[in-house]
């Protein structure tokens, strides 16, 4: 059974302790919270459907976690437990150890937080979105503390273009076999020319 959970970086990701990764739903995350490696997550222990929670709840399975941060990845596995409850409505926590707690979703894990590539961790620090399709987006920050939350939105803030080429030519009547070509391309970062006689530029 696969199941995916899409969660958000912050400013304050450490990601450094030995012992558990933790994801979790809240928006306000300060330095001491060490383990955790995303915020604003899309589910928790209480959010997963029922067929995976018996799944998780039998000491037989084996459960692997991907996590992936633009081009990154970091794989881990870890077991179930019969006496997980899943129960948090906030938080996620994989462990290395055999403790349980309404957090917690696998134990045993080979893997904790102090080993995610520091590079994916400094993505989650500062966050990059990829865009799929051309056109105008709206970016919506949400800052929270505890349950208090505010919303700054700015319609239409980014524009991803499609790439267009455009060039002019320019005769010389002195030099009639020279031609001068002016790039006006639009929404490209880089060009190359094909002259059309073999050559290239």
């Amino acid at each position: 059974m696969r199941y995916e959970i899409e969660f958000f970086g912050h400013e304050n990701i450490r990601s450094n302790h030995k012992k558990t990764i933790e994801i979790t739903k809240e928006l306000h995350l300060t330095p001491r919270g060490d383990c955790i490696i995303g915020v604003n997550a899309s589910s928790s222990c209480a959010d997963l459907p029922q067929e995976l929670k018996n799944k998780l709840k039998n000491s037989k399975t084996n459960v692997h976690f991907l996590i992936k941060v633009g081009d990154d990845e970091f794989a881990l596995q870890g077991k179930g437990h019969p006496d997980l409850t899943l129960t948090h409505d906030e938080d996620i926590v994989l462990r290395k150890s055999d403790f349980i707690c309404p957090r917690t979703l696998s134990v045993k894990c080979d893997k904790a937080s102090d080993l995610v590539p520091r590079e994916m961790v400094s993505n989650l620090q500062n966050p990059i979105h990829q865009y799929q399709l051309t056109g105008s987006y709206s970016v919506t920050l949400i800052a929270g503390i505890n349950t208090c939350r505010d919303t700054f939105e700015i319609l239409n803030y980014i524009e991803i273009i499609e790439p267009t080429a455009i060039f002019t030519e320019t005769y010389n009547c002195d030099a009639p076999l020279q031609v001068e070509f002016d790039n006006f391309s639009i929404g490209a970062d880089n060009v190359v020319w094909d002259f059309g006689d073999g050559t290239f530029s």
